[in-house]
């Protein structure tokens, strides 16, 4: 070693308390030494760097040619990681030093490091294997990850400086400018997966074996640290550093995210490392900067950057040689101006929609570009739907918005002039409901999808949507105009409330001409609606006009009819055929029995048919009784998920066969919807989604309407409450719950992060608590409960792994104090619908389908963040995503519900009105008789 030893890190403002602790740690083992911080961010006003415990390096002057479009292509750990040869080098010049020593900010010093400096002396570079022994189990990072993501943790490389490391980093630094990226798929992991070739271009790097250098949750199999006498040993040798990477000082049980194999309470000897270094991070800030921005997420005005810009640049202009300063947002040539222009001509469609369409295979299969219709598509899409989830900032969207109307075969084309203009006259007319039903019924698709959409379009203000032709009606009446004055403003909501009911009952509206309006309404005014309107139709009151009689045209087109159901002597009836497992003791067969109790209790006719689970047909005797006795309904409404629907479709019962609407009621739990049910559509009419993060879903895939209409589900007709002796569990304590079934795939259900969660609340809490885990078919999986076992084994746990009843699984839940579910993603979670019907307080992950009815009113929502699959779990396949609970927001929330008893029954009472209101059956009735007026109107349209 020459001179002082010399050891730096790379980080952005977020990460400072990191590096403080690390600074000083290396810095009380080597008082003489130096160390450096190179900050990969803008600088924030809310920091002092020269008050720091360590040297600070910016960025910007590395000199690295193109930097800032660097900055902008790469997410915040590829930018840090791909600074790393270019500060290396820019230390070597900048100090002089012969050698120096690389950590990662997460890492702690914890003895000298002598050994290493002494290393570069003979060699040109020092490099850490993940592993040094074989990983046989088969929980993660296994061998097949550490493969993927390199040999090597890049969290320590020391190196020497002379011409030929200098060369290898100069070949380093020019692969990283363009290829540190996080893409597993294409052989890359950042900085990382390049090392791999560094001992064939490096004559002299040396592999290190030191089991004090560089342990971390990849090689605690193999490495286990232990205090002796004042000092951390393993092995009989020092522990040197220690790399907490993936560490949440606020969750130390898990020792890290990104890792399975072992939670802290397994390796009790590093709870004191642990804990130690959780109480440094605080001291140093953490609370305070975890939560600074990154500088390089916004352009210059304060835009969010959308990931697929950065992806963009990536392939278009990686050099910096088209814009030096991507972040520009004033120049009109700059990036953020080139996002917005459009990419097609006489529609307004952003190169920005086309940078997302070009980075995602889905949405080049679900709308392609190669016709009208596909991109007219795309573009409605991105405008509702898309820009939102994929971060796409409204004004980007503003000439779209606008360009949509002057696309010729555009919904909401101006090509409809004609219509508007007749429109006007129709509704001053001496009978306006006639001659308004009459005008309807004539239209094409283009003009009456135009009457629906948003005479607001420039999204000026929030609410719910206000129709063309609810604003043209407003502007016929004066009455409207004096109750109403701002309908696209302050009375918007009241006005489309007004819409949905009493315009549809004087103008008899034909169900499609309410429902976008009606479905834009919050879920309180819509079912509000829906009951008046239901109400209203069940009375019998009757429209203030009579319906427009038919022409003598139609009544000869009508009679001409020479095939369809009509043609045979088979006149379709209101009411709906209801298919699927109506006998099965699982959720699908709980929800098709639900649909059939809530028409009967609307009044609704209907006829269940069994679909058998084994081969998904029907059954020939009682195909017989139904068709014999004239169930010749307009609905068939399939309670089969996406999967089975084409084997329930192949020899379909006649009845079943001429049904005027044939609808999926699919369930399903991801946000993506897999390629391989594409053909579930077909045979079909419609498919029906219980929830809207179902229907969005279904939507990007669908050749076909997909509507959310949320089921019926029941409340429990009675519940004898379990006492805990009944439970076998202690007296006293604050019991949760949790239920599930191991062939629902055990990790979307996610019981390990609930152990997690329910380790920390143990500590916090001041009341005992308890746990019981209500496991279907766990006999199925009985390696996967051994492991869920032994996870429990310190913790306050009862598992119920035998199959229950339906009354004991209601008196469990009128038994326990509180229902928890971190689940991953679910299409509904009906467990969480049952525990508020029995007035339970829910703490549940804040994703998926139970958002329609989970929110700070009616439970405790736990914080999440998306996380990629890595591999098929079951139907969920690698590249989906699903939600990781946050473990201490979640043991916080329960630490709330147990600590206010009053907020508690507070909430758990607006979750039972909740649930009522939504899922009852007398809801779930009025809509399905709503659905049935729409269907039965479009039958009456079609035979004209």
């Amino acid at each position: 070693m020459n001179g002082k030893p010399i050891a730096c890190t790379i980080a952005s403002n977020n990460y400072l308390p990191f590096v403080r602790v690390l600074a000083k740690s290396f810095l009380e083992h080597h008082p003489g030494g130096r160390f450096l911080a190179l900050m990969a961010d803008r600088p924030s006003d809310r920091i002092d760097y020269d008050s720091e415990p360590f040297e600070v390096v910016w960025d910007r002057d590395l000199g690295i040619p193109g930097y800032l479009n660097m900055a902008f292509r790469y997410s915040i750990l590829e930018l840090n990681t791909a600074l790393k040869p270019f500060f290396l080098a820019h230390l070597h010049r900048l100090t002089g030093c012969a050698e120096a020593c690389y950590f990662d900010p997460d890492i702690l010093i914890l003895d000298g490091l002598e050994s290493l400096f002494e290393k570069l002396g003979r060699a040109d570079i020092l490099l850490t294997p993940h592993v040094t022994q074989p990983l046989d189990d088969d929980r993660h990072p296994s061998e097949q990850d550490l493969l993927r993501a390199g040999i090597y943790n890049l969290g320590f490389v020391g190196i020497a400086f002379n011409p030929r490391t200098l060369d290898f980093l100069d070949w380093w630094g020019r692969r990283l400018h363009q290829y540190c990226l996080g893409r597993l798929d294409k052989g890359l992991f950042v900085d990382q997966k390049w090392m791999d070739l560094a001992p064939a271009l490096l004559e002299r790097a040396e592999i290190i074996h030191d089991p004090g250098l560089n342990v971390a949750y990849w090689n605690l199999a193999h490495r286990r640290p232990s205090f002796q006498d004042g000092r951390w040993l393993v092995s009989g040798e020092p522990l040197r550093f220690f790399h907490f990477s993936g560490f949440n000082p606020r969750s130390i049980e898990a020792v890290s995210k990104h890792q399975n194999r072992f939670a802290l309470s397994d390796l009790p000897q590093l709870r004191p490392l642990f804990e130690g270094y959780a109480e440094r991070l605080e001291e140093e800030g953490y609370s305070e900067f975890i939560r600074l921005e990154y500088g390089y997420r916004v352009f210059s005005d304060g835009t969010p950057i959308p990931e697929c810009a950065k992806r963009a640049l990536q392939g278009i202009d990686p050099h910096g040689e088209r814009w030096e300063d991507p972040f520009d947002a004033a120049s009109p040539e700059g990036l953020p101006a080139w996002l917005s222009k459009p990419a097609l001509r006489n529609l307004g469609l952003p190169k920005v929609a086309l940078c997302l369409w070009d980075s995602e295979p889905e949405l080049q299969r679900s709308y392609p570009l190669d016709s009208r219709a596909g991109v007219l598509a795309f573009a409605v899409w991105i405008l509702n739907t898309g820009g939102r989830l994929h971060g796409i900032d409204r004004r980007f969207l503003q000439a779209l918005a606008v360009g949509l109307n002057a696309f010729p075969e555009s919904p909401l084309s101006e090509a409809s002039n004609a219509a508007r203009a007749d429109l006007k006259s129709v509704l001053t007319s001496s009978q306006p409901a006639a001659a308004l039903a009459r005008w309807i019924s004539g239209l094409g698709d283009s003009a009456e999808v135009w009457l629906q959409t948003d005479a607001g379009l420039d999204d000026s203000f929030s609410g719910p949507l206000v129709s063309r032709l609810a604003m043209a009606i407003h502007m016929a009446r004066l009455d409207l105009a004096q109750s109403y004055p701002q309908p696209l403003g302050r009375s918007r909501r009241d006005y489309a409330v007004w819409f949905v009911t009493h315009a549809r009952l004087e103008y008899r509206l034909p169900p499609q001409a309410v429902a976008p309006v009606l479905s834009s309404l919050s879920w309180k005014d819509r079912m509000r609606a829906q009951a008046w309107w239901t109400a209203k139709r069940l009375s019998g009151t009757p429209p203030p006009q009579e319906a427009p009689a038919p022409s003598a045209s139609e009544q000869t087109s009508r009679s001409s009819l020479s095939d369809g159901p009509d043609a045979i002597g088979w006149e379709l009836r209101s009411g709906y055929h209801v298919a699927g497992y109506l006998k099965a003791p699982t959720g699908k067969g709980e929800e098709c029995r639900g649909t059939l109790q809530a028409l009967g209790e609307a009044g609704i006719a209907h006829r269940g048919w069994e679909v058998r689970a084994s081969d998904h047909g029907f059954d020939a005797s009682e195909v017989q009784a139904a068709e014999q006795a004239s169930c010749n309904y307009a609905a068939a409404l399939f309670h089969v998920n996406a999967d089975m629907t084409p084997e329930a479709l192949r020899d379909l019962p006649l009845a079943l066969r001429l049904a005027e609407r044939k609808i999926g009621y699919w369930d399903w739990e991801l946000s993506h919807f897999p390629l391989a049910f594409a053909t579930s559509f077909e045979g079909l009419d419609e498919v029906w989604a219980p929830t809207r993060f179902c229907r969005d879903a279904y939507a990007t895939l669908s050749p076909i309407p997909v509507r959310c209409v949320p089921p019926c589900v029941p409340p429990p007709a009675s519940v004898e409450r379990l006492s805990r002796s009944d439970l076998g569990l202690p007296e006293g304590s604050f019991l949760l719950a949790n239920a599930f079934d191991a062939r629902s795939v055990p990790e979307r259900k996610n019981p390990q992060g609930l152990l997690k969660a329910l380790a920390l609340l143990r500590e916090a809490s001041s009341v005992p608590v308890h746990l019981l885990l209500k496991i279907n078919h766990a006999h199925e999986a009985p390696e996967w409960l051994a492991g869920l076992r032994e996870s429990a084994r310190r913790l306050p746990v009862t598992f119920v792994a035998e199959q229950r009843s339906r009354a004991w699984m209601n008196g469990l839940m009128a038994a326990c104090d509180a229902y928890v579910s971190l689940h991953r993603s679910e299409g509904i979670g009906l467990p969480l619908i049952e525990a508020m019907y029995a007035s339970k307080a829910v703490v549940a992950t804040n994703y998926s389908g139970c958002v329609d009815f989970l929110d700070d009113s009616t439970g405790w929502p736990v914080n999440y963040r998306l996380k990629t699959l890595q591999r098929n779990f079951g139907p969920y396949p690698a590249g989906a995503v699903w939600a990781d609970a946050d473990v201490e927001h979640a043991a916080a929330c329960m630490l709330q519900c147990i600590q206010d008893p009053s907020e508690r029954a507070r909430r758990a009472t607006r979750a039972r009105e909740r649930v009522q209101e939504l899922f009852s059956p007398q809801a779930a009735g009025a809509r399905f008789a709503l659905e049935l007026d729409r269907i039965m109107g479009q039958k009456a349209s079609s035979r004209r």
